[in-house]
């Protein structure tokens, strides 16, 4: 094994450096959001602009943010939606936040 790692030391020191610039690549490239959804069925008088104002509290979404999401994840314009449709909807949207704090706080 000693004459192995000898012999191949820059080849396996290459690979792990490689490994850890990947992962770490990988680790930083992955969204930190965490979004979850819910399905809601369309009732009568329901409106885009209505459902956006009814959830875009939870999610940190402008109304027009809230349903310009909803009309691109459900392939829909507000005009084609009617009562008995299901369309996903973001209910949460929490970003990962890091503080930091001076040594006098």
């Amino acid at each position: 094994m000693s004459a192995f790692l000898k012999k191949n030391s820059y080849t396996v020191l290459f690979l792990i450096v490689a490994w850890l610039l990947a992962f770490t690549y990988i680790h930083l490239t992955t969204d930190s959001n965490s979004e979850q959804y819910q399905t809601i069925t369309i009732s009568s008088g329901d409106t885009l602009w209505k459902i956006a104002s009814e959830f875009q509290h939870e999610t940190g979404y402008s109304i027009q943010d809230f349903i310009a999401w909803v009309e691109n994840q459900n392939q829909i314009t507000g005009r084609e939606i009617k009562p008995g449709d299901q369309i996903i909807i973001p209910i949460e949207n929490v970003r990962e936040l890091q503080y930091f704090a001076s040594s006098g706080e």
